[in-house]
């Protein structure tokens, strides 16, 4: 093979190379400075020489080819180094080199080759015989080929001196433009063409478009990990910028896993201290300071940086990242005078190797700006902090990430400097873009479990927002943070569900207009991140956010009005105080908001940032009349989680009572008069502090909408006292008050919309035979199907399921145990199931389907449930917590199992699951593993986990009845609710969930569902007008309206009927523990 050839083929390999090994491993921006360095030391300022014409001087053909493409952007890397010095013939070494598979020290003494030298062949060569395959099976270019990748190149070159500029939409033109190239000639699984993908990710990751980047990256990594190999470098690499990325979007512990794996990698095949592997290990030390565990983080950092100094240099720009890192990690330490120095000399060498307003430096700027706000030198902070948002703004955009916290420093800075206008200007301008920033990079998180992760890892600024915006007048706009953050990830997972369904039943005609819809939202946002250097950059931009703005307009306009469910879901995300009070009062009800909150103190001197924050309640009533909003400050949320606890133990101690004694729910007055009285004054002390101080705040009459948060997901308001009537019996607030629970405040805005498609009949499931493992095929496991004649053969299977399952010796009682482990669940729950199926046969046009014993399994109810208008489920319900579930070996492994596959193999110390997978519905089978119920289902295990109904499809689900002990419960999450069984059934779709807050009686269950449907007739209801004003009879179908159904009014009289009936009966010692359990939760339309 002569030179030439040689060239071409290492001129094809040499970009992908570069842009990996270099510009990954060490930084774009590192890279791209040190370029720039390098050609201010060959050339003095104000020559525009490049540099590569004087390194390369003398040298001619293809040792000049080569010289000047080593040499024209990375003139100080020991690639230009190695061509200067071997020309061509070096081309034909490394070749060579190769092709012998010769061992490269040997290759390297034979060459002629300095130590350094030789070092860097090894690494070219990659000493672990890791090779890229580009040099294998490679078929000749032709000359416009050749032509192309040259295009290619450049591109990709002039991308990162764009980068450097700070012209990021320029730069991303440019890497589109190279990537498009390399993919129509490489091919889209080139390494060269990864690479370039890889590249395209880091910029828009760097951009604050997290939503661009993830897809990149992720193709990027399993892209090489399946063409080069699962421990290449560049695939190590490409993982260990993914896990940033991930833990930018707030999923930390998948973060820390592919971290661990790149650096595990990294270490086998670059060794300890290459400048990957110090990366990777820089990269790890940032993902254990989230959680607190500074002591490895410490460990980690000090090896990166002592690493990095060795190797690169005390001032190279990733030494000078290790030194800030470590600063960070005292300073939250609170080790002060240990973190200025070392702030203060990665600033000042930052300052003068990079530049004053590189990204980089800004980061510096900020970071000494907190430590000496920490320390109380608020003159010597607001200069710093001035300086880190101007240059943000002007380098990264107004709406980077960078800026926006830069912006709300500030914001804190001037609060507790006592300048409380400019401080809250900035700060609602602050909050305003982090919105925007989430909205953006919603796309990013795949489930709602990563939706949450994502916004918990901003949700200080909303904190910070309700601490500041305290003093009267400020009511509407803490209204307006609420209603956008709180139930945000719950309500944005509905959207994007719904969105889903509705794109997916939309006809033909309807599917290119949502196709057009997204991409111009994203070129929006793209626009909204790019930052303007002059006045005809900015008017560009902004004819071009009109443009784009009349298109969505339009866009909207028109699915709005051929898709009622786009209309809706879009009506209830983009949710005003103005729009949601006038919902209100168009249904003649208003509104209690609970929100649990970090409180921030900007004054506290000398306390690390976490010790700032203080957790607190605060209330919102909305009287929808003149859109009234009133706050109230409802004091330390460790008193009032202290008395809701308190409140709760009482009613475990009723349950405990009942239980010991054996007692008949009618006798528990007398036996157990004592743990009733101690609950009554338990619930009344809870009322004092969260309900009495907002209930002057909303209106005299009408239905109450409660969103509650924290411990008080826990309390049935209905069932708190209130006084005592004249005849000396405890008055209760649900017979003063008209009571249902919303997830989300926004879903107040979809109240009273007549649904335009329903379910037909209802499923009734109910005594369950949890024991029996039948081994029928699913076609043969009929259920009963009731209409108005009746239900065939009920008496028969009421004696089969009696012999069938008798009552075990142990049971589960606690729903907070792990229900994943080994339990005996107790038989006989939802006796009643035959008589409600009769009665709803009787009601519903379509009939109920009845399915008892050993068919109430699984596979069943995933089959039947969608369609069903109705659902009655009556079996066993639990919510677990992972500290339990840990400790059983049996539930830690089926949990597991659900995880996805990147975390089972790391070992999953600190792998968190998704909290909808720790509650299930118990079903058949559900003690013995459910072995063989079901054969076309193997993986049923009799238990339906949260998880598992979320992905079910239930929009046509009018009313869910949970008619087992504690299915409103479930693992409680910051402003997202309860996240059990309730919620699952919501975000499937379910308009109405009534579920149970604690374990009422069996028979005083029965008894109240007996009255619940009693009756139950749905009654028609007249259109509304929708939010567009147009009538909401619009369909995506023929189908016409169906009649409403109000699960609330219907829970409540029958609540109100047990009370009075056992007052008639039992007099003084009637107690709310037997009626009180069971609370109704709604959705928007």
């Amino acid at each position: 093979m002569n030179v030439s050839t040689k060239a071409r083929r290492f001129h094809r390999w040499a970009p992908g190379f570069l842009v990996a090994a270099v510009l990954l491993g060490q930084g774009i921006e590192a890279t791209a400075q040190k370029s720039q360095t390098a050609k201010n030391a060959v050339n003095p300022p104000g020559q525009e020489l490049n540099p590569a014409e004087t390194l390369c001087a003398g040298r001619t053909g293809d040792d000049l080819y080569f010289c000047q493409l080593l040499c024209t952007e990375l003139p100080a890397d020991p690639l230009c180094l190695f061509a200067r010095r071997f020309g061509a013939v070096g081309v034909v070494v490394l070749v060579d080199a190769h092709e012998a598979n010769r061992d490269p020290e040997e290759v390297a003494r034979e060459a002629g080759m300095t130590r350094e030298e030789a070092r860097y062949l090894m690494l070219v060569l990659d000493a672990d015989g890791i090779l890229p395959r580009i040099w294998v099976d490679e078929k000749p270019l032709t000359a416009s080929e050749e032509a192309a990748l040259k295009e290619a190149s450049s591109a990709n070159q002039q991308a990162i001196t764009l980068i450097n500029a700070g012209k990021y939409r320029e730069a991303e033109e440019q890497a589109r433009h190279g990537l498009t190239i390399l993919e129509e000639i490489l091919g889209p699984d080139h390494p060269d063409t990864l690479t370039s993908v890889s590249n395209l990710a880091a910029l828009l990751y760097k951009t604050g478009d997290y939503a661009g980047a993830e897809p990149l990256y992720r193709r990027a990594m399993d892209g090489l990990e399946r063409v080069m190999a699962p421990e290449h470098p560049y695939t190590l690499v490409s993982m260990s910028n993914l896990a940033m990325l991930l833990k930018a979007t707030g999923d930390y512990a998948g973060a820390e896993i592919l971290n661990r794996r790149a650096l595990e990698g990294l270490e086998r095949v670059r060794g300890p201290e290459h400048p990957e592997t110090l990366n990777s290990v820089s990269n790890l030390a940032l993902l254990l300071r989230v959680p607190g565990d500074y002591s490895d983080a410490e460990i980690l950092n000090r090896r990166a940086l002592e690493g990095r100094e060795r190797v690169m240099g005390p001032e190279h720009p990733d030494t000078l990242i290790s030194l800030s890192n470590l600063g960070i990690l005292l300073q939250v330490s609170g080790d002060y005078a240990g973190a200025e120095p070392l702030f203060w000399l990665a600033l000042e060498v930052s300052d003068r190797v990079l530049r004053p307003e590189h990204p980089q430096t800004l980061m510096y700027v900020n970071n000494l700006a907190t430590l000496l706000w920490d320390t109380g030198d608020y003159a010597g902070a607001e200069p710093l902090c001035r300086r880190a948002l101007v240059a943000n703004t002007s380098v990264l955009g107004a709406m980077h990430p960078n800026t926006l916290i830069s912006m709300m420093n500030l914001s804190f800075l001037r609060w507790a400097q006592g300048d409380l206008s400019e401080a809250r200007g900035l700060c609602k301008t602050g909050i305003l873009g982090v919105r925007e920033h989430v909205q953006r990079n919603m796309d990013v998180a795949k489930d709602d479990q990563s939706l949450r992760s994502f916004l918990d890892s901003v949700r200080d600024n909303f904190f910070a927002f309700l601490s500041l915006f305290v003093d009267p007048g400020d009511e509407s706009d803490v209204f307006e943070q609420v209603l956008a953050w709180q139930g945000a990830a719950t309500a944005a997972t509905m959207l994007i569900n719904d969105l889903e369904r509705a794109e997916r039943n939309a006809p033909a005609s309807q599917k290119g207009l949502f196709v057009r819809y997204r991409e111009a939202n994203r070129e929006r946002i793209r626009l909204l991140m790019i930052p303007v250097k002059d006045d005809a950059g900015r008017a560009d931009r902004t004819r071009g956010l009109k443009e784009l703005t009349d298109e969505l307009a339009r866009l909207e306009q028109e699915l709005s009005s051929v898709n009622v469910d786009f209309r809706r879901r879009r009506a209830l995300i983009e949710a005003t105080p103005k729009e949601v009070c006038e919902s209100l009062k168009a249904n003649d009800a208003g509104m209690v908001v609970y929100v649990r909150y970090k409180h921030f103190d900007p004054n506290a001197k000398n306390l690390r940032y976490s010790d700032r924050w203080s957790p607190r309640y605060l209330g919102l009533a909305v009287n929808p009349e003149g859109c009234g909003v009133s706050r109230v400050e409802l004091g330390s949320a460790k008193r009032l989680d202290t008395l809701v606890q308190t409140y709760r133990d009482t009613v475990e101690s009723v349950r405990a009572c009942i239980e010991s004694k054996n007692l008949h729910p009618d006798a528990v007055g007398h036996l157990c008069a004592a743990e009733l009285a101690a609950m009554d004054a338990a619930a009344s002390t809870v009322r004092e502090y969260i309900w009495d101080p907002l209930a002057k705040g909303l209106p005299a009459s009408g239905r109450i909408y409660v969103v509650p948060d924290g411990s008080l997901l826990d309390v049935p308001f209905g069932s708190l006292p209130t006084g005592t009537l004249p005849d000396g019996k405890t008055k209760y607030m649900i017979e003063d008050r008209d009571l249902a629970y919303l997830s989300s405040p926004r879903d107040a805005m979809g109240l009273g919309q007549p649904q335009e498609t329903h379910g037909e009949g209802a499923l009734v499931m109910g005594w369950v035979d949890y024991t029996s493992a039948q081994a029928m095929p699913m076609a043969l496991a009929e259920s009963e199907f009731c209409q108005r004649q009746g239900c065939t053969s009920i008496k028969q299977q009421k004696t089969r399921i009696a012999r069938a399952e008798p009552a075990p010796k142990e049971s589960l009682r606690s729903s907070t145990e792990c229900g994943w482990a080994t339990r005996t669940w107790e038989a006989g729950m939802g006796q009643d199931a035959p008589a409600i199926a009769e009665a709803l046969g009787r009601s519903l046009n379509k009939g109920a389907l009845l399915t008892t014993d050993w068919r109430a399994s699984e596979g069943l109810l995933r089959q039947e449930m969608p369609g069903k208008r109705i659902l009655h489920l009556s079996s066993h319900g639990f919510y677990s917590t992972w500290e339990e579930c840990r400790k059983e070996p049996e539930g830690r492994q089926r949990l597991l199992k659900m995880a996805p596959k990147r975390m089972e193999a790391a070992g999953n110390e600190k792998w968190t699951p998704d909290p909808l997978t720790l509650t299930g519905l118990v079903l058949a089978g559900a003690n013995v593993g459910a072995v063989g119920t079901d054969r076309n289902d193997p993986t049923n295990d009799g238990i339906l986990s949260g998880r598992e109904i979320a992905d079910l499809d239930l929009t046509s689900a009018d009313v869910v009845v949970l008619a087992a002990c504690e299915t409103g419960r479930g693992n409680k999450t910051s402003g997202e609710g309860a996240l059990g069984l309730g919620k699952a059934f919501l975000v499937a779709g379910a308009r109405q969930v009534v579920m149970a807050l604690w374990q009422v009686p069996d028979i005083h269950t029965e008894n109240l569902f007996q009255r619940f449907y009693q009756g139950f007739s749905p009654k028609p209801t007249a259109p509304k007008s929708s939010r567009s004003g147009k009538s909401s009879t619009a369909k995506t179908g023929a189908q016409s309206h169906e009649a409403h159904i109000d699960s609330v009014a219907a829970l409540r009289n029958a609540q109100l009927e047990l009370l009075n009936d056992a007052r008639n009966r039992l007099g003084l010692l009637h107690s709310s523990y037997l009626w009180g359990g069971f609370v109704p939760m709604v959705r928007g339309n």
